[in-house]
């Protein structure tokens, strides 16, 4: 009786221990909750105007700001903790579907509550997209008539479908901006959605959210990322769950169409996706699993085995086909020559900038790479485990290698420049590897290997790597980067092009405007592409942003179509923060182009802090 005395308040010491647990995880999340709504309430108490009062919301607290922020703090948590606790025990899935709701409402608010600050509009990055997309809209040939340094879906076909839905049919800079924030929305959500299908455990899925939420690397916003969240949740119903023969093939194929759909869309997730894609296929093909969930991998003998993997190429196949009747042979070939031979130059398939060293202003571009190679020795763990216990390898720890090659192709080919704002943009992959492989590692590996050294260090690197980079303010500081964005949907129906102009990039459109007719082309020395955009104005090049014809390829035919089609006047300096950004004045760069423009375009006039070029 003594004993089962004992067992019995052993099983009930463990089940107060374990829901003290999940208690705590909820409370955790519910108070990060708390925090980004607290913080985004602070920066519009503040002067609206001020863009440092997003940084002054988010990290200072002051007589003048305490009370309104722990006051909202208290209330927004108090009110998410029991309605998580509520659902949690309702239904088991219920929380992980509320923490992804409540999370991604919070994120899309904190940008919607931005500042509507004053001159916020960014004449280069917006203007990459604007201004092709508007000569598309016009009537130029995609991809012929305009270089895309993304892909055509996001350079091209989205500001497009934003000028139709938003813009009554017409381009419009805020109707371009209303359909991005809408669909960096949807990515948080896809995102957030992906954490909460692979990760099994409620309370997992919960650590993971709230844990990712806390780093730099939480940029889930970038469109891109929903392709990828996409194929992530797709190949894990096909794999994981017990479905049937012609539902698994639709699920694989329709990974393929997803992959595709990226690769058309932006290169950089497209080329991951379309590696795991190719892998994937091939992999089928001599993969068979057994009814235990081995893999095994030999020859194929029947004709049927070859179905999993056409399933996939079929999805792609049929993307491809759409495009190519929807551009026509010459504007399809231009893309594809575009995506596998141009853009690459531009988006990191080529790695030509060295890596900084680990300093502690520089650390958050090492997080990255050092979680995957935790998440390396981790995975490597695991499967020479699985090696050495029966010869073989499981589903889901095939899943997870996915998942982990999916993570180092992201960091690799798909960052561009090992900068802040581009290596965040591996941060999903490497975190639903990360959270699936823990996932694993929990499951699988023995209570009494836990205590091994080298165990503890490792799952504790993986936990305080990106707590070396910890900013549980990011969702309201990142709202900078969104404001023209949270201006655009506050303002909704949209205002005219010209309430986005400050008073210098004004009086440089209406001069241009002024001294140009309508099919007079202008040729922009530096990177401000908006101005096409804006002044209404053809470019003679297919180069919209002119640092575009650095490489000595396009040098030429940049030269050749401005000697063709001589530019009305010349945009030769705006004092714009890019013109310099990297050390690297643009007449430097092409000093081929340069030499041509000061030589047929001597005559000089200062229009604000612009200097443009005349005849």
């Amino acid at each position: 009786m003594s004993s089962v005395h004992a067992d019995g308040s052993s099983h009930a010491r463990g089940d107060r221990i374990s829901a003290a647990a999940r208690s705590a995880v909820t409370l955790l999340f519910a108070g990060i909750v708390g925090y980004a709504v607290s913080t985004s309430v602070q920066t519009r108490a503040e002067n609206p105007l001020d863009i440092s009062n997003v940084y002054n919301g988010a990290y200072g607290w002051n007589p003048e700001n305490n009370f309104l922020q722990v006051i909202t703090f208290l209330v927004v948590t108090a009110l998410v903790y029991p309605a998580l606790v509520f659902l949690g025990r309702w239904r088991p899935w219920a929380l992980r579907v509320a923490a992804v709701c409540i999370t991604s409402v919070v994120v899309v608010a904190s940008r919607l509550i931005a500042p509507a600050a004053a001159n916020s509009f960014d004449f280069f990055h917006f203007g990459e997209q604007l201004a092709p997309a508007r000569a598309v809209f016009e009537g130029a040939e995609p991809f012929v008539d305009a270089f895309v340094l993304h892909g055509g879906g996001e350079d091209l076909l989205k500001p497009i479908v934003g000028f139709v839905l938003f813009g009554g049919g017409e381009p419009n800079a805020g109707a371009y901006l209303l359909i991005s924030v809408l669909l960096r929305s949807l990515a948080v959500f896809g995102f957030l959605a992906a954490v909460a299908t692979i990760v099994r455990s409620q309370t997992g899925a919960l650590l993971v959210l709230a844990w990712f939420s806390m780093t730099t690397l939480a940029d889930i916003t970038y469109t891109k990322s929903l392709f990828y969240s996409a194929f992530v949740v797709l190949l894990w119903l096909a794999v994981e769950k017990t479905v049937s023969v012609g539902r698994r093939l639709i699920l694989l194929a329709g990974s393929g169409v997803v992959a595709s759909l990226a690769l058309a869309y932006s290169i950089d997730v497209g080329a991951m996706l379309g590696l795991l894609a190719a892998g994937i296929s091939i992999a089928l093909v001599f993969a068979s699993v057994s009814d235990s969930g081995n893999i095994a991998f030999r020859l194929p003998r029947r004709w049927t085995v070859l179905l999993p993997g056409l399933a996939i190429t079929a999805g792609v196949l049929i993307v491809q086909l759409i495009l190519f009747l929807a551009l026509r042979p010459n504007a399809y070939l231009s893309f594809l020559q575009s995506t596998f031979l141009e853009i690459p130059r531009y988006q990191g398939l080529t790695w030509d900038f060295p890596l900084s060293g680990i300093t502690n202003d520089r650390f958050n571009v090492w997080v990255p790479i050092l979680v995957l190679a935790v998440l390396t020795v981790l995975l490597g763990d695991l499967v020479t485990r699985s090696w050495r216990s029966d010869r073989a390898i499981d589903v889901r720890l095939g899943l997870a290698v996915v998942l982990w090659a999916a993570a180092i192709i992201n960091v690799r080919f798909s960052v561009g420049r090992p900068d802040d704002g581009h290596l965040y943009l591996a941060g999903p992959p490497i975190f639903l590897a990360a959270a699936y492989t823990l996932q694993l590692v929990i499951e699988r590996v023995r209570t009494e290997d836990w205590g091994r050294a080298w165990t503890a260090a490792i799952i504790g690197l993986l936990a305080v790597v990106p707590a070396g980079a910890v900013d549980v303010a990011r969702l309201a500081i990142d709202t900078t980067a969104l404001q023209a964005s949270a201006r655009t949907v506050k303002n909704f129906p949209l205002q005219p092009d010209d309430a986005w102009l400050d008073e210098s990039h004004r009086a440089v459109v209406e001069y241009v405007q002024a001294n140009s007719e309508v099919d007079d082309p202008i040729w922009v020395m530096e990177p401000e592409p908006s101005l096409y955009y804006f002044s209404q104005r053809e470019n003679p090049t297919r180069f919209y942003v002119s640092w575009f014809v650095d490489p000595r390829p396009w040098t030429e035919e940049a030269l050749t179509d401005l000697k063709a089609n001589p530019p009305e006047l010349v945009v030769y300096s705006t004092g714009s923060s890019y013109a310099n950004s990297d050390g690297i004045p643009i007449w430097d760069r092409i000093p081929e182009i340069d030499e041509w423009v000061l030589a047929n375009y001597p005559e000089r006039v200062q229009v604000g802090d612009a200097v443009i070029l005349t005849k």
